[in-house]
């Protein structure tokens, strides 16, 4: 895990850094780390959201504030894209202030901490389904990457975002795909659609009647 840019950016880029640097639930996989968890903050906002204003430590050594999400991403995307190849990243200032979903507010001390924030609410995400590997992925080349777990599918987009950092085509998930559901059921998703109206049911996003419909287009 990287920093909390890669908490934040790999959470929000906190809540922005995993179910990893990549969302392929659904989506294209997204390359930039600034966006980490922009796909994902929809559902990380149902366990938590951060309060603002938040503040990152750049690499030249000062402080960037951000009043709100839509400065905190455009000044990290532009921040991002000035320096595509920068091996040192901005880091998330700690403390920093978390409004849990039942209203608590709770002071994230450390990277530590917010790791563990992060599992406690990524356990909600499993309860509700996991990926069934192998799972595979077609690449901007026309090839196939096919992975056996998780751990293979997040170290092998890694290696090839770090490889392609200025591609336009991005890796897209093959479907269909089988998910295991909380209650043991496999179910076969077939199309990007039947994913994200899998994801709204889910995370309570869409009022679909039951699980079974998540197959009706």
């Amino acid at each position: 895990m990287k920093k909390v840019i890669l908490s934040l950016c790999l959470l929000m880029l906190i809540a922005f850094a995993s179910c990893d640097k990549m969302d392929f639930l659904g989506k294209d996989v997204e390359d930039k780390e600034w966006k980490k968890e922009k796909d994902d903050k929809g559902d990380k906002a149902k366990c938590f959201t951060m309060i603002y204003p938040i503040s990152f430590t750049m690499p030249d050594g000062s402080t960037a504030t951000y009043s709100d999400e839509d400065a905190m991403n455009n000044g990290l995307k532009t921040w991002y894209n000035a320096n595509p190849n920068a091996t040192t990243k901005p880091t998330f200032v700690y403390p920093a202030d978390v409004k849990l979903k039942d209203g608590m507010v709770k002071t994230i001390s450390t990277e530590t901490e917010m790791i563990k924030l992060k599992k406690w609410c990524d356990g909600d995400k499993v309860k509700c389904f996991e990926m069934v590997y192998p799972i595979s992925f077609t690449m901007p080349d026309g090839s196939t990457a096919t992975y056996s777990d998780k751990d293979a599918m997040n170290n092998g987009l890694k290696t090839w975002y770090n490889a392609n950092p200025n591609a336009t085509t991005k890796p897209t998930f093959v479907y269909p795909a089988d998910v295991k559901l909380k209650d043991g059921i496999v179910k076969t998703i077939n199309t990007e659609t039947e994913m994200i109206k899998l994801k709204k049911w889910c995370y309570g996003k869409d009022k679909l009647e039951s699980k079974d419909d998540v197959s009706v287009e």
